[in-house]
């Protein structure tokens, strides 16, 4: 998980100052939603957005100067009429006269805002309890050779099972709105250069986490500090740096601050034994966040055999290899070997071509008049179904789309086996990915295809006359 910071304009200015800019390059780029304000009007002085500095960093540490902040960035005792203000809490909430050790496991120290946390207790059925995994536990954590420690299958897991639903040890800012409502840090921030600011920001964000970790179980603690920190050169401090290693972000759409968009305002969390899966660019795994249970669950995408380590994504699948090893260099990746299309160069160029190709939809129209089980006009959906499941690239979300456009076609076509065949693989799949209610379940039975919307539109395609138009004007996408 990557995180950002705030700059000020006068950082900016004095962006190639320093060695310390020169050789982290990579950071020194702003979103390009913080580009969009420089060039539309706002103000110098609004605080920008951009990535902290990762690997070896000149100077790294907080600069002479800069005095150490007292600042209070959240409170046990907040203002619960002001959404903005940063709070200290327990999530699901401790009940009154429990027994510490019986809670175990089931807590996750936060810091967010009110609103946020507003957001969370009114949420339809939280606190719920985690699932439990499908068929029971699956999977053990031990060595993965030069990757550390693994999560590796136990049993066959089949597509769609949930393998683990796990409660965060923290719930923290990715990019916190805190710092953007104290003017007085923005204005100190302004007397530094962008590195310097970088090195500012990440203690003071430490400070924030160490603040969550300070209220945390023994266990919970020691958890904690187990985990893997590929940050340790880059000015990160203990808590920080574990944060950046393995948080994992939570979608904006469900949880983020009043009135932010993109980076500020996102939240990320730090779970213990999610926090030890490790990253593949074929995943054979897929994670969503759900507030109700408050938890990181993880799903099978494709049928995994005993012995196989679970794996998931830590940046886009679709991305060329140039641009995944570009992402996965702050996690301290800097070879990645997960596969073929990675470590092998003409199989990489193949993949990447795939990849790119993937990323655009395709369309198909049925010619007019009857067409027979075995048509051509599919075909186009058959090869790039067959070249997604070459890649093992089951957890792209072209690959459920595809199944979907096959089930509809052969619906279409009245071909009850292929449907089944691929309604089947498509409710595994979407099981996976949280949207289990998108399938018809009509689709999984020989019965239940004859009485779908697609069966029905083909029977009608089937009763018109020879040499007539198409009743309706087709199209699978």
């Amino acid at each position: 998980m990557k995180k950002g910071f705030l700059t000020t304009s006068k950082a900016k200015q004095q962006l190639n100052k320093t060695e310390i800019e020169k050789k982290d390059a990579d950071s020194l780029v702003a979103d390009t939603s913080a580009s969009r304000n420089l060039n539309s009007g706002v103000s110098p002085n609004t605080p920008q957005w951009t990535t902290f500095s990762h690997g070896l960093v000149a100077e790294a540490g907080l600069p002479k100067g800069y005095e150490r902040s007292k600042r209070i960035w959240a409170s046990e005792f907040p203002d619960l009429n002001d959404p903005q203000a940063f709070c200290y809490v327990t999530l699901p909430s401790v009940k009154s006269g429990a027994v510490l050790p019986d809670n175990l496991g089931n807590r996750t120290e936060c810091c967010v805002s009110v609103h946020v946390k507003n957001l969370i207790e009114k949420t339809p059925g939280f606190p719920s309890p985690p699932l439990q995994p499908t068929g029971g536990k699956a999977y053990e954590i031990r060595d993965a050779g030069a990757k550390g420690l693994g999560v590796f299958a136990t049993r066959l897991i089949r597509a769609g099972d949930i393998i683990m639903d796990d409660r965060p040890l923290i719930f923290s800012p990715s990019g916190s709105t805190a710092f953007l409502r104290d003017q007085e840090f923005i204005r100190t921030l302004e007397a530094y250069t962008l590195g310097q600011s970088k090195q500012i920001v990440l203690y003071e964000m430490d400070q924030v986490i160490k603040g969550a970790f300070d209220r945390m179980p023994v266990e919970h603690q020691k958890a904690f500090m187990e985990l893997y920190n590929s940050h340790k050169e880059d000015g990160s401090g203990e808590y920080i740096g574990r944060s950046r290693t393995n948080g994992a972000g939570i979608d904006g759409k469900k949880l983020r601050d009043q009135g932010t968009t993109g980076p500020v305002g996102a939240y990320s969390v730090v779970c213990y034994d999610y926090s030890r899966m490790n990253h593949c660019c074929c995943p054979n795994s897929v994670f969503h966040w759900h507030t109700d249970t408050f938890t990181i669950r993880v799903c099978a995408i494709r049928d995994i055999p005993a012995g196989e380590e679970i794996s998931i994504n830590y940046c886009s699948v679709l991305d060329s290899a140039a641009e995944r090893a570009q992402s996965l260099a702050p996690y301290g990746i800097l070879s990645c070997t997960c596969s073929p299309s990675c470590s092998d160069p003409a199989l990489a160029k193949i993949s990447d071509e795939r990849r790119a190709r993937f990323k655009k939809p395709i369309v198909l129209h049925p010619p007019a008049g009857r067409s027979g089980p075995g048509a051509t006009w599919v075909q186009p959906a058959l090869t790039r179904l067959r070249e997604l499941e070459e890649e093992n690239l089951q957890a792209a979300d072209e690959y459920r789309r595809t199944l979907y456009q096959l089930v509809n076609i052969y619906c279409f076509l009245h071909d009850v086996d292929k449907v089944l065949l691929y309604a089947h693989k498509l409710d595994a799949v979407c099981r996976a990915m949280d949207r289990s209610k998108e399938v018809d379940k009509n689709l999984l039975t020989r019965q239940g295809v004859k009485h779908t919307a697609g069966w029905q539109t083909g029977m009608l395609n089937r009763m018109q006359m020879p040499g007539m138009p198409m009743p309706l004007m087709m199209a699978f996408a």
